[in-house]
């Protein structure tokens, strides 16, 4: 029996079904005893009769599996004609097992033949091969569908005996598929063509242009290939392809003849519903050259310059445009199906006007137009019956897919892979709001998945269901292993992305929420509802099951908070809210916990409004500000303060903890409205975040306005507070900002706004006034700018005037620059305008300098002023200070005398604070005897000591007089109190540097010790009887807690604990930041000024410029300091 012929009746389960048959069919004759040895010589096996007999029994059950599943067929083609769809799904599912068992069959037969004793051994995947064959034997059938596989890598054919003419020993061909290069196509096209033909910065055509020539060939094209090594060359009709000569790698396409320009798109029909059509709106005469570059980029270069730019490209068409007979591409016609009428296969170059060249990128793309999911519920039982509105449901959909040069790969839809095709079909109490197809790429498989969204109404009670549907995951397995021969094909339940709850009862309303992300292994959860007013309940849950690096684990964040009618506390107090933070193995980010300040996502951990409605957003800054870590614990109460009736005052507060790190956080939100949130006059809203990180030393604070106003002008501005002690000193307060000329702003200030009033709100006209100030260690700063603009008929009107103060208080000096100006500009040039800036500078004595100017067209005035008032500075008092003394006194200082462990070295045993006589310390034998003082820096010329002038000596050194080792001991020194700067240098350099402020010393080799003494130890034993002491309550706690609180104890944090967890020794050495190193430096050419002409320190760099100077004049003026990371930049 052969298969059945193709029928008229259009559905995907028929065709499947008869080219199933076609497929297999011939097995069930060639497996025959006569046919066999034929059948296996095609393979490349030559088996001699004996051979066939040995394997006769599975011969004949792989022919018998065979004709079972073509005898199959008829009967399923005339269920599906006569719309008999219980018996066209019993046949199908018949057929589909029926292949798993011819797969098994073969698997058998290749095993028994794998027994014989054959002068050529079988291959090992023998039923792979035999399948291999049957698909070719198929394909062959279509018209070069196996050499367009072939040329894209779907397909490897090698040719055996070729020459052979004896009978017993015939040429054969060897196919093999690799279906798994399709997935490798889509998820990196330019590495596939790479492994193929070379495609990349190597390209020389010579394993392109055999393929292309054999495909071209087959399509009949006239085409020929000249193989010369280093000289590849294909002629096909009128174009020429060769490697590029010159320039980046790729494909060069010259023209044998002109290409003409066309004013619209050319259609050249290909018989029955194909067509092609072309488009080149940009003409090309002979020998024009197109380029395909290996980075995707096209050009056009002409014989001679010329001007070429628009679109080339094709497309191959194959459409239905009339009505009724669309493409059915899954199901059947008349039930339920996925129709189209259209599908576009194409690929076009966009060329853009150059220079004698035109670029553009290349973008092949096919898409699917006009389609549609038909939902088929007329065989559906009497509750579908009663519930659903009609009897077919429909959603039009089009698909596009590409990938592009500049693009990349792309698929239409909401997602990469993933394209949502809204639905809004009502069915009764339920409803489908949507549906959602996806597909991937996951290493070799290819996933896809149909699902839907559905809401369903359940009296006060409204929940939706989101994506949930079926998954189909296709994947390739080697050896025909699969459940479809090449393919395996795996089909389940697909989980819904998400479910939420809505409750409208009443005294109760609000929802919920619960999503969950498998490729992250992250479920989300949020919950509001509100009570008669009364008080309302809001929470956040994040469970993380998959951490960071891939591995699995469990981390856990729960936000809860309520707010409820207020209740007095007094004075006119209330409390409106409590709630409160809980983090398992995730830790505070206070870096992003300071940006959100200034953004204001803190408002997403403060008592947030609508949970539901902005949970992306919320769980987004949750995430940022509590980060997974291993081995942390975050917990943060919060309360929600007023003052008023109604609240004209409101604080939203929480203390943040971090276990085991101590570090401390205040979070909160103060909102000041008034005299009543109805009519305002103040409005004032200020993020703010504080906290003390213990372990760095520091103190912070940032605060910032938003949606703030005075009567109806907007308010917006910035401040901080940086505190730091220990290594890092360091002392700033800022309210908007810093002046234009200080550059030692802390990093993560430098974007801090301006104190801003909007006097007219909009961007034309605008009317902007701005201020700050700030104070450092050695400065104080001020500064305020007043903007204006208006634009009108291409002219504008812009006028500025702004100061910048930069104040020392003792001596009291100052310095205040002042600026000016409004002009009439087109655009940004000038037309007539008047100009002024100046510098202050005084008390004692007053002086103004600056310039003034006025622009009217091509013409401007300058005036320069310098002018000069009042009395001359006063001379400085007599008060002085001799430095010396104090620096011996302080080094004389028993209490600056110190017992140091050496460096990565830790006691083994914990030893108890000795109570010892003043001037007594107690070493350590492997210890080093450290003396600092803080009076004034080492080894550097000073000239002033705070306000008081030195006399005597002001260089000051610390040595050992009995020259055993010693090197230097630092402390941190602000340069300022010490050294005369400038007020550009207070501005520029450090206010705290690390200097030479005594010696560490070490016995070296002269170590000695006194005679060991041995001591016998015993215990002395007692009983203790008769005594039955109380029981105290048995306390629990989770292990996972007690593990989390442990680690910050202080044996988990003693120096012996923390070496003993580092890895090996053998292990690569932890990232550190190098130390600070400064140079001097010729101004010309930045060579060192002299041998070693290095410093450790900024100031200590500037007083060995300044030694140098010293000792020689001329070199007064061509010294620089540069720090070495500069240096080693401008050597780069």
């Amino acid at each position: 029996m052969t298969a059945p012929a193709p029928t008229q009746f259009d559905d995907t389960l028929g065709q499947v079904a008869i080219e199933l048959a076609k497929l297999v069919e011939p097995l069930r004759d060639e497996l025959a005893a006569p046919a066999a040895k034929a059948f296996f010589a095609e393979l490349g096996l030559d088996l001699a009769d004996a051979d066939v007999a040995a394997i006769a029994a599975p011969l004949g059950t792989a022919a018998a599996r065979a004709g079972e599943l073509v005898d199959l067929v008829p009967p399923l083609v005339a269920a599906l004609e006569g719309d008999d769809s219980a018996a066209a799904v019993q046949q199908a599912l018949a057929a589909t097992l029926k292949v798993g068992q011819v797969i098994d069959a073969l698997g058998a037969l290749a095993t028994a033949v794998e027994s014989l004793a054959l002068p050529t051994p079988p291959p090992a995947a023998l039923a792979e091969r035999i399948v291999d064959l049957l698909l070719a034997r198929y394909l062959d059938g279509a018209d070069q569908v196996n050499d367009v596989m072939e040329f894209a890598g779907l397909l490897d054919r090698e040719d055996f005996r070729e020459d052979s003419t004896d009978p017993a020993q015939p040429p054969f061909t060897i196919h093999t598929y690799h279906l798994e290069a399709i997935a490798e196509w889509l998820r990196d096209p330019a590495g596939k063509a790479a492994a193929l033909y070379g495609w990349g910065p190597s390209f020389d055509g010579h394993l392109l242009f055999p393929r292309l020539e054999r495909l071209l060939a087959l399509s009949g094209l006239p085409v020929i290939h000249d193989a010369t090594p280093g000289a590849e060359r294909l002629d096909v009709v009128f174009l020429e392809l060769t490697p590029t000569a010159s320039g980046p790698a790729g494909l060069v396409v010259a023209l044998r003849t002109e290409l003409p320009a066309t004013s619209g798109t050319v259609v050249i029909p290909l018989g029955g519903e194909a067509r092609l059509e072309l488009r080149a709106d940009v003409g090309a005469p002979v020998d024009t050259a197109i380029t395909i570059a290996t980075d995707g980029t096209v050009s056009l270069t002409p014989p001679t310059p010329v001007t070429l730019a628009g679109t080339l490209g094709a497309r191959l068409v194959v459409a239905r445009d009339t009505p009724p007979d669309p493409f059915i591409l899954f199901g059947q016609a008349g039930g339920s199906r996925v129709e189209f009428r259209q599908l576009v296969v194409g690929a076009t170059a966009q060329l853009e006007a150059g220079a004698g060249t035109s670029h553009g990128a290349l973008e092949v793309s096919a898409a699917l137009d006009d389609g549609k999911v038909v939902i088929d519920v007329r065989d559906g039982d009497g509750f579908l019956g009663k519930i659903l509105p009609t009897t077919h449901i429909e959603a039009a959909f089009s698909l596009l897919a590409g990938v592009s040069t500049e693009r990349g790969f792309y698929f239409s839809g909401s997602s990469a892979l993933e394209v949502r095709l809204p639905a809004h079909i009502a069915l009764g109490p339920v409803s489908i709001e949507g549906l959602t197809i996806g597909a991937a790429l996951d290493e070799g498989r290819v996933p896809l998945s149909l699902g839907a969204d559905v809401k369903a109404q359940l009296g006060p009670i409204e929940a939706v269901v989101q994506n949930v549907g079926v998954t189909a995951t296709l994947s390739f397995p080697p050896h025909d292993a699969g459940n479809l021969g090449p393919l395996q094909v795996d089909i389940g339940f697909k989980p819904p992305d998400g479910v939420g709850l809505r409750v409208d009862a009443g005294p109760i309303t609000g929802g919920g929420f619960l999503a969950f992300d498998d490729a992250k292994g992250e479920y989300v959860g949020a919950l509001e509802l509100s009570f008669e007013g009364i008080f309302s309940l809001k929470a956040v849950g994040i469970v993380t099951t998959k951490m960071p690096d891939g591995r699995p684990g469990f981390a856990l964040l729960i936000l809860v908070t309520t707010e409820f009618v207020p209740i007095q506390l007094g004075f006119g107090f209330t409390l409106l809210g409590v709630g409160g933070l809980l983090g398992l193995e995730r830790s505070l980010d206070t870096e992003a916990l300071k940006l959100g300040v200034r953004t204001g996502a803190v408002t997403s951990v403060l008592f947030p409004p609508d949970v539901i409605g902005n949970i992306t957003r919320i769980v987004s800054d949750l995430k940022a500000f509590f980060p997974i870590a291993r081995g942390h614990f975050v917990v943060a109460p919060m309360g929600k303060l007023g003052w008023g009736t109604p609240t004209l005052i409101s604080l939203e507060l929480a203390i943040v903890l971090d276990i085991p790190s101590p570090q401390l956080v205040v979070l909160g939100v103060l909102r000041c409205i008034l005299p009543e949130a109805a009519a305002p006059i103040l409005k004032l809203q200020v993020n703010f975040a504080g906290g003390i990180d213990f372990a760095r030393g520091t103190i912070w604070f940032d605060a910032s306005l938003f949606d703030s106003s005075l009567l109806t002008f907007t308010l917006t501005g910035d401040m901080a507070v940086r505190v730091g002690w220990g290594d890092e000193p360091v002392f700033v307060v800022s309210v908007g900002g810093f002046h234009p000329a200080f550059h030692e702003v802390p990093s993560d200030l430098t974007g801090l706004r301006r104190l801003t009033i909007a006097l007219l709100s909009g961007s034309n006209p605008r009317l902007v006034a701005t201020t700050y100030f700030a104070v450092t260690s050695n400065t104080v700063q001020s500064g305020a700018r007043v903007e204006l603009y208006a634009s009108g008929g291409g002219f504008n009107i812009y006028g500025f005037l702004g100061y910048d103060l930069l104040v020392q208080v003792r001596p009291l000096h100052f310095v205040a620059d002042l600026e000016a100006g409004l002009a009439l500009r087109r655009g940004d040039d000038v037309i007539c305008g008047i100009h002024v800036s100046a510098e202050l500078t005084g008390p004692t004595p007053w002086r103004a300098h600056g310039d003034a100017s006025i622009s009217f067209f091509f013409f401007s005035v300058h005036v320069g002023f310098d002018v000069t008032w009042g009395d001359d500075a006063p001379a400085l008092p007599d008060d002085t200070v001799e430095v010396l003394p104090l620096v011996a006194a302080a080094i004389d200082d028993a209490r600056n005398w110190r017992a140091e462990l050496p460096r990565n070295t830790s006691q083994s045993v914990t030893l108890r604070r000795a109570q010892l006589p003043v001037g007594v310390v107690l070493l350590h034998p492997f210890g080093v005897l450290a003396v600092t003082q803080k009076i004034a820096p080492l080894e550097i010329a000073i000239d002033r000591f705070g306000e008081k002038r030195p006399i005597g000596e002001t260089t000051f050194t610390v040595t050992r007089d009995d020259g055993g080792a010693a090197e230097p001991a630092r402390e941190q020194f602000a340069i300022a109190s010490f050294v005369r700067l400038t007020d550009s240098e207070k501005l520029a350099r450090r206010s705290f540097e690390e200097m030479k402020a005594g010696l560490r010393l070490s016995a070296g080799d002269g170590a000695a010790s006194g005679a060991s003494v041995a001591r016998d130890v015993t215990y002395e034993m007692s009983y203790l009887r008769h005594q039955h002491p109380e029981r105290g309550g048995r306390v629990s706690i989770l292990k996972s807690l007690f593990d989390t609180f442990s680690r910050g104890g202080a044996v988990a944090e003693s120096p012996l604990s923390v070496a003993s967890r580092r890895g090996g020794g053998n292990g690569p050495a932890g990232v550190a930041v190098a130390a600070d190193e400064f140079h001097v430096v010729s101004v010309v050419d930045l060579s060192p000024a002299a041998s070693g002409a290095t410093a450790r320190t900024q100031a200590e760099a500037y007083a060995l410029r300044d030694a140098l100077v010293r000792a020689d004049p001329t070199l007064a003026g061509t010294l620089q300091v540069v720090a070495a990371h500069e240096l080693a930049e401008s050597a780069a």
